[in-house]
């Protein structure tokens, strides 16, 4: 069961690195994540010399002092 801070979380959404060919099979176009995490992009490199990001992790962001 979430409790309430999760709902009251604020999103936003951080859209990929452009990519060599986003005709890919799971190429990604964006991501919604939280505003305590950053993206961490999974790239594919293909044979041809292109690449497209067809991955992702979201990491939590370190507090600063």
């Amino acid at each position: 069961m979430s409790n309430q801070s999760d709902k009251m979380k604020e999103f936003y959404t951080i859209l990929a690195p452009t990519s060599s060919d986003t005709c890919v099979s799971g190429a990604l176009l964006s991501v919604n994540v939280s505003t305590d995490e950053s993206v961490k992009w999974i790239w594919t490199h293909l044979q041809n010399g292109q690449s497209a990001v067809t991955g992702y992790q979201t990491l939590k962001k370190e507090l600063t002092h």
